[in-house]
Protein backbone atom coordinates (compact mmCIF):
# COMPACT_ATOMS: atom_id res chain seq x y z
CA UNK A 1 0.00 0.00 0.00
CA UNK A 2 1.30 2.79 -0.91
CA UNK A 3 2.06 5.93 1.86
CA UNK A 4 -0.20 9.24 1.24
CA UNK A 5 1.96 12.39 0.49
CA UNK A 6 -0.54 14.97 1.88
CA UNK A 7 -3.47 14.71 4.05
CA UNK A 8 -7.00 15.69 3.07
CA UNK A 9 -10.50 16.41 5.56
CA UNK A 10 -12.54 15.77 2.23
CA UNK A 11 -14.55 19.48 2.43
CA UNK A 12 -15.57 21.09 -0.59
CA UNK A 13 -16.61 19.91 -4.15
CA UNK A 14 -14.17 17.47 -5.51
CA UNK A 15 -14.17 14.89 -8.39
CA UNK A 16 -14.62 11.23 -7.12
CA UNK A 17 -11.44 9.12 -8.16
CA UNK A 18 -14.77 6.79 -10.08
CA UNK A 19 -16.61 7.86 -12.83
CA UNK A 20 -20.03 7.07 -13.50
CA UNK A 21 -20.69 4.07 -14.50
CA UNK A 22 -21.77 4.19 -17.91
CA UNK A 23 -18.64 6.72 -18.30
CA UNK A 24 -20.96 9.35 -19.60
CA UNK A 25 -20.45 12.22 -16.99
CA UNK A 26 -17.85 12.82 -13.96
CA UNK A 27 -18.91 12.41 -10.50
CA UNK A 28 -18.01 14.56 -7.74
CA UNK A 29 -18.80 14.44 -3.72
CA UNK A 30 -19.12 17.04 -1.56
CA UNK A 31 -17.95 17.76 2.06
CA UNK A 32 -18.95 20.19 4.53
CA UNK A 33 -18.54 21.58 7.54
CA UNK A 34 -20.43 20.21 10.68
CA UNK A 35 -19.20 22.39 13.79
CA UNK A 36 -17.60 19.73 16.15
CA UNK A 37 -20.15 17.42 14.53
CA UNK A 38 -23.10 18.85 16.11
CA UNK A 39 -26.08 18.90 13.83
CA UNK A 40 -29.90 19.56 14.41
CA UNK A 41 -32.47 16.39 13.75
CA UNK A 42 -33.98 19.65 10.72
CA UNK A 43 -30.42 20.18 9.27
CA UNK A 44 -29.95 16.15 8.92
CA UNK A 45 -33.44 15.50 7.11
CA UNK A 46 -32.25 18.51 4.90
CA UNK A 47 -28.40 16.69 4.61
CA UNK A 48 -30.87 12.96 3.55
CA UNK A 49 -32.79 15.31 0.99
CA UNK A 50 -30.12 16.32 -0.36
CA UNK A 51 -28.38 13.34 -1.04
CA UNK A 52 -31.51 11.82 -2.34
CA UNK A 53 -31.90 14.78 -4.98
CA UNK A 54 -28.61 15.14 -5.77
CA UNK A 55 -26.75 11.62 -5.53
CA UNK A 56 -27.52 7.92 -4.59
CA UNK A 57 -29.21 8.86 -1.20
CA UNK A 58 -25.75 8.23 0.64
CA UNK A 59 -24.14 10.24 3.70
CA UNK A 60 -20.87 9.63 4.73
CA UNK A 61 -19.28 10.69 7.63
CA UNK A 62 -15.48 11.52 8.69
CA UNK A 63 -12.70 12.01 11.23
CA UNK A 64 -13.03 15.64 11.56
CA UNK A 65 -17.11 15.27 12.20
CA UNK A 66 -17.76 16.52 8.99
CA UNK A 67 -20.22 14.76 6.82
CA UNK A 68 -19.74 14.09 3.22
CA UNK A 69 -22.45 13.38 -0.05
CA UNK A 70 -21.10 11.46 -2.69
CA UNK A 71 -22.09 10.19 -6.23
CA UNK A 72 -23.31 13.17 -7.68
CA UNK A 73 -23.20 14.28 -11.63
CA UNK A 74 -20.99 17.21 -13.08
CA UNK A 75 -24.42 18.83 -14.57
CA UNK A 76 -26.21 18.86 -10.52
CA UNK A 77 -23.19 20.80 -9.34
CA UNK A 78 -24.76 24.00 -10.16
CA UNK A 79 -27.40 24.01 -7.91
CA UNK A 80 -25.88 22.01 -5.39
CA UNK A 81 -23.52 24.54 -4.17
CA UNK A 82 -26.52 27.16 -4.15
CA UNK A 83 -28.55 24.72 -1.49
CA UNK A 84 -29.44 27.05 1.87
CA UNK A 85 -28.32 24.54 4.29
CA UNK A 86 -24.71 25.27 3.06
CA UNK A 87 -25.11 28.72 4.68
CA UNK A 88 -25.45 27.11 7.60
CA UNK A 89 -23.22 23.88 7.08
CA UNK A 90 -20.71 25.28 4.42
CA UNK A 91 -18.57 23.60 2.17
CA UNK A 92 -16.04 25.88 2.48
CA UNK A 93 -15.44 27.07 5.94
CA UNK A 94 -12.99 29.76 7.21
CA UNK A 95 -9.58 28.06 8.06
CA UNK A 96 -10.07 27.85 12.43
CA UNK A 97 -13.70 26.28 11.62
CA UNK A 98 -12.67 23.81 8.88
CA UNK A 99 -10.03 21.93 11.28
CA UNK A 100 -12.12 22.24 14.83
CA UNK A 101 -12.71 18.80 16.00
CA UNK A 102 -14.23 18.24 19.75
CA UNK A 103 -14.62 15.26 22.22
CA UNK A 104 -18.22 15.24 23.46
CA UNK A 105 -17.16 16.58 26.91
CA UNK A 106 -18.86 16.53 30.02
CA UNK A 107 -22.49 16.64 29.29
CA UNK A 108 -22.54 13.18 28.18
CA UNK A 109 -18.97 11.99 29.20
CA UNK A 110 -18.34 11.36 33.35
CA UNK A 111 -14.40 11.46 32.64
CA UNK A 112 -14.64 14.87 30.91
CA UNK A 113 -13.52 18.08 33.59
CA UNK A 114 -15.35 20.51 31.16
CA UNK A 115 -18.05 21.39 28.69
CA UNK A 116 -15.94 20.97 25.74
CA UNK A 117 -18.07 20.93 22.40
CA UNK A 118 -19.60 24.34 23.13
CA UNK A 119 -16.39 26.48 24.49
CA UNK A 120 -14.52 25.04 21.14
CA UNK A 121 -17.54 26.73 18.70
CA UNK A 122 -17.49 30.10 21.54
CA UNK A 123 -14.15 30.57 21.00
CA UNK A 124 -13.11 29.39 17.23
CA UNK A 125 -16.19 32.03 16.50
CA UNK A 126 -14.58 35.07 18.39
CA UNK A 127 -11.22 33.86 16.65
CA UNK A 128 -13.34 34.05 13.12
CA UNK A 129 -13.96 37.83 14.42
CA UNK A 130 -10.53 38.92 15.86
CA UNK A 131 -8.49 37.20 12.40
CA UNK A 132 -11.39 38.74 9.99
CA UNK A 133 -9.25 39.96 6.97
CA UNK A 134 -5.38 37.88 7.93
CA UNK A 135 -4.14 35.11 6.07
CA UNK A 136 -4.56 32.34 8.20
CA UNK A 137 -2.62 28.71 7.26
CA UNK A 138 -4.58 25.41 7.09
CA UNK A 139 -5.11 24.23 10.75
CA UNK A 140 -6.94 22.00 13.17
CA UNK A 141 -8.05 23.02 16.29
CA UNK A 142 -8.90 19.85 18.83
CA UNK A 143 -10.44 19.71 22.13
CA UNK A 144 -10.64 16.84 24.33
CA UNK A 145 -12.25 17.13 27.83
CA UNK A 146 -9.52 15.66 30.08
CA UNK A 147 -6.36 13.45 29.60
CA UNK A 148 -7.91 9.94 27.63
CA UNK A 149 -7.40 12.30 24.69
CA UNK A 150 -10.70 11.26 22.39
CA UNK A 151 -10.45 14.79 20.89
CA UNK A 152 -7.51 14.00 19.48
CA UNK A 153 -5.70 16.93 20.78
CA UNK A 154 -2.17 15.43 20.43
CA UNK A 155 -2.28 15.42 16.82
CA UNK A 156 -3.54 18.68 15.98
CA UNK A 157 -2.32 22.47 15.31
CA UNK A 158 -3.26 23.48 18.26
CA UNK A 159 -4.69 20.88 21.16
CA UNK A 160 -6.69 21.62 24.36
CA UNK A 161 -6.75 19.18 26.46
CA UNK A 162 -9.43 20.20 29.77
CA UNK A 163 -8.84 20.92 33.24
CA UNK A 164 -9.63 23.14 36.37
CA UNK A 165 -7.71 25.61 37.42
CA UNK A 166 -8.03 27.99 40.66
CA UNK A 167 -7.75 31.96 40.00
CA UNK A 168 -8.39 34.46 42.52
CA UNK A 169 -9.62 31.81 44.94
CA UNK A 170 -11.71 30.16 42.18
CA UNK A 171 -12.09 27.21 40.55
CA UNK A 172 -12.91 27.53 36.72
CA UNK A 173 -12.59 25.70 33.60
CA UNK A 174 -9.80 25.40 32.00
CA UNK A 175 -7.00 24.20 29.28
CA UNK A 176 -3.49 22.87 28.72
CA UNK A 177 -2.19 24.09 25.40
CA UNK A 178 -0.07 22.07 22.89
CA UNK A 179 0.96 22.88 19.40
CA UNK A 180 2.20 21.22 16.42
CA UNK A 181 0.69 17.61 16.41
CA UNK A 182 0.22 15.92 13.70
CA UNK A 183 -1.19 12.73 12.20
CA UNK A 184 -0.73 10.92 8.66
CA UNK A 185 2.83 10.88 6.87
CA UNK A 186 5.49 11.64 9.02
CA UNK A 187 3.21 11.50 12.51
CA UNK A 188 4.44 13.27 15.78
CA UNK A 189 3.23 14.46 19.21
CA UNK A 190 2.02 18.01 19.93
CA UNK A 191 4.33 19.87 22.54
CA UNK A 192 3.45 21.93 25.29
CA UNK A 193 3.65 25.08 25.40
CA UNK A 194 0.77 26.55 28.29
CA UNK A 195 -1.21 24.97 31.20
CA UNK A 196 -4.09 25.77 33.49
CA UNK A 197 -5.52 28.39 30.85
CA UNK A 198 -8.62 29.95 32.01
CA UNK A 199 -11.40 29.18 29.30
CA UNK A 200 -12.16 33.10 29.69
CA UNK A 201 -8.54 33.84 28.75
CA UNK A 202 -8.34 31.24 26.06
CA UNK A 203 -8.89 33.83 23.10
CA UNK A 204 -6.14 35.66 23.83
CA UNK A 205 -3.64 32.91 24.47
CA UNK A 206 -4.51 31.26 20.96
CA UNK A 207 -4.77 34.44 18.65
CA UNK A 208 -1.13 34.62 18.41
CA UNK A 209 -0.91 31.31 17.85
CA UNK A 210 -3.28 30.85 15.25
CA UNK A 211 -1.87 33.99 12.76
CA UNK A 212 1.74 33.45 13.38
CA UNK A 213 2.40 29.25 13.80
CA UNK A 214 4.33 27.68 11.54
CA UNK A 215 2.78 24.79 9.15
Amino acid sequence: MRKAKVHTDHLGINPQKHSSTDESEPLYYVGFNVPVGRITSEQMRRVADIADRYGTGDIRLTTGQNLVIPNIPESRIGALSNEPLFQELPFNPSPIMRGLVSCTGNDYCPMALIETKGYAIKVARELERRCAGRKIAPLTIHWSGCPAGCGLHQIATIGMQGCRSRVNGQVVDAAHVCVNGKAGPDPSPATDIMYDVPISRLVDALEPLVTYLPR
